[in-house]
């Protein structure tokens, strides 16, 4: 998937990696692990505070080119990934370089200076840039018949769908080439058939204009999304579009037209979008559309479906929810409500939802399909399930979009059972635990994986093969800061602390790393916030040229070293058959 706007990383897997308080002998001890998200790659590169001031002037100025794969540059305020962006370089766009140290250029560019990452700089000039290219943006609006425009992840049909933009919505375009326009809206950035952006707003010709001249034919509705919930009134056609209203159940609304599982809607003055299933054109009752009222008796009744099939058990009375659970033929359950064809149900200690018409009150016969059924579940309802199969003790982050550096919705354990909406590029989109968004298909499988608390044999020892050399595994568990409660020898840079006394000073600014040797080429054992009183024990001089004073580093779980978590994930130093694995400290 094609990345806009986001500094140009190393590409790192989303992969989970060793973590939580039970393992497998031949990888993990007590060790502890803490099972954190991928680490940021600006986490990595500098983890010492540095001004502006540590890059030295020359004299000698240089030009140079912006030449990333993808995206754009990001330049800074100073020389930290973690520095105010001052604005974004497009691939191919000229900078002047003042200097350059320790990974960073110092440049000015269109009347801004400032600092890049200067292995994104060459003496030549791209040659994949349009001579047409331009950073000036401006601004055209969609301009479509009928329907909504794709805005895309990339320049073809094929790329995968970033939001769908209604007829007259404002974009700012950055550049046009080959009959695509690359746009930004809603804070998202992608590419749009040119052919359907203008100049002009179509709403100032349109023949459906809403003035008072050309009344639009409207009609009322009112919502209907349950008692004790709001349906949100966007500002566009898509759960990423600005929320401009929140509207009680009940409210009735003026309809203008529905498309694609939206309508247009005008409540209060204000015109905007919402998801058309939740309108009903009569008065609802108090009774919210996805909660099924409990009653006070139960009984008891069989799933009945075909040979071989299952039932699935859902977290809420809809198609698009989460599987609990699958439930095979002749199994029996404690119905507690029907209503609107779903059953409340128990089964197996969990409650959920199923279709009421595969449930049937007497056991079904044995070696017969269902009396009441020619099918299983309707095609609809047929849908790919896979298990998430990663290392036991951690977890696969459910991500946001399909990108590494994409947010975290929620983190699967292992053996958890999700949805498959869709594959591709290495990502599928599934649906688990009542959220919806992506996972590396790497970390799926199509059986359950193994669970040492299932068996009810003594497992003596439990061994899988994993195709990766030791260093990259170290690389990796590295990258997610594995915990230990064992004490190292701490250090931070002198200019990171005021003295108070010969033995104690406080820590200037936030975002100072403690690490596990004098010089930035040491691992981070922790960070200090601002104000925070270290105990000095010595002053060196690092690696870097500068200052370094010995802490004490006063927290129970720290960042483990590189040589202690070599130690614990390289199998061969747990051959032998113990009945404990040696402590770390």
């Amino acid at each position: 998937m094609k990345k806009t706007n986001t500094q140009q990383v190393p590409k790192k897997s989303d992969g989970p990696w060793i973590s939580g308080s039970i393992v497998k002998k031949a990888l993990l001890p007590s060790f502890c692990f803490a099972v954190l998200s991928t680490v940021a790659f600006e986490e990595t590169i500098f983890a010492e505070k540095t001004s502006s001031t540590q890059i030295s002037s020359n004299s000698v100025q240089t030009t140079k080119y912006v030449n990333v794969t993808s995206g754009t540059l990001n330049l800074r305020k100073s020389t930290s990934m973690s520095s105010a962006i001052v604005t974004t370089l497009s691939k191919g766009m000229t900078v002047t370089v003042y200097s350059e140290t320790k990974g960073w250029a110092k440049v000015s560019v269109n009347g801004k200076n400032g600092y890049v990452s200067s292995g994104f700089l060459s003496s030549k000039s791209p040659t994949n840039i349009p001579s047409s290219s331009t950073t000036t943006a401006k601004t055209k609006y969609v301009n479509v018949k009928s329907g909504t425009l794709n805005m895309r992840n990339g320049t073809s049909t094929s790329a995968s769908i970033i939001v769908k933009l209604a007829k007259g919505t404002a974009v700012m375009v950055y550049s046009e080439a080959s009959g695509w326009a690359k746009i930004k809206v809603y804070g998202k950035t992608g590419y749009v058939s040119s052919a359907f952006l203008s100049g002009t707003s179509p709403s100032k010709n349109s023949n459906t204009s809403t003035s008072a001249s050309t009344p639009v034919k409207t009609t009322k509705k009112v919502v209907n999304f349950g008692a004790s919930s709001t349906l949100n009134l966007r500002k566009g056609p898509s759960t990423s579009s600005t929320v401009l209203e929140k509207l009680k159940n009940g409210t009735e609304v003026a309809v203008y037209s529905e498309s694609k599982g939206w309508a247009k809607v005008k409540f209060n003055g204000k015109e905007g979008y919402v998801s058309s299933g939740y309108l009903s054109t009569t008065k609802v009752s108090s009774t919210p559309v996805n909660e099924i009222p409990d009653k006070q008796t139960t009984i008891n009744k069989y799933v009945n479906i075909n040979l071989g099939s299952t039932l699935n058990m859902r977290k809420s009375a809809s198609l698009n929810a989460s599987i609990l659970i699958k439930l095979a033929r002749g199994v029996k359950v404690i119905v507690h409500s029907e209503a609107k064809g779903w059953a409340k149900i128990e089964a197996y200690g969990q409650t959920g939802y199923v279709q009421a018409h595969y449930l049937s009150e007497k056991t079904p016969p044995v070696g017969s399909d269902a009396a009441n059924n020619n099918h299983s579940e309707p095609s609809k309802e047929t849908t790919k399930t896979k298990y998430v199969d990663v290392i036991y003790g951690s977890s696969l982050n459910m991500r946001s979009s399909a990108a590494g550096s994409a947010s975290i919705v929620t983190k699967l354990s292992r053996g958890t059972l999700v949805t498959i909406l869709s594959e591709g590029n290495g990502w599928a989109k599934v649906a688990a635990n009542g959220k919806t968004g992506y996972v590396s298909t790497q970390y799926l499988s199509l059986t359950p994986p193994f669970n040492p608390n299932t068996t009810s044999g003594t497992i003596d020892k439990v061994i899988e093969s994993y195709d990766i050399p030791l260093s990259d595994l170290v690389q990796k568990q590295m990258a997610v800061k594995p915990q230990t409660d064992k004490s190292y020898d701490t250090y931070i840079r002198a200019d990171g602390l005021t003295l108070t006394s010969e033995t104690s000073g406080t820590v200037n600014g936030s975002g100072w790393n403690v690490r596990g040797g004098a010089g930035p080429a040491y691992w981070v054992v922790g960070q200090v916030k601002k104000q925070d009183t270290l105990q000095i024990l010595g002053k060196l001089k690092g690696t870097d040229g500068y200052d370094w004073y010995q802490v004490k580093f006063n927290k129970t779980w720290v960042n483990a070293s590189p040589e202690d978590v070599t130690y614990y994930v390289d199998p061969n130093n747990f051959q032998k058959n113990t009945d404990r694995f040696p402590a770390i400290s």
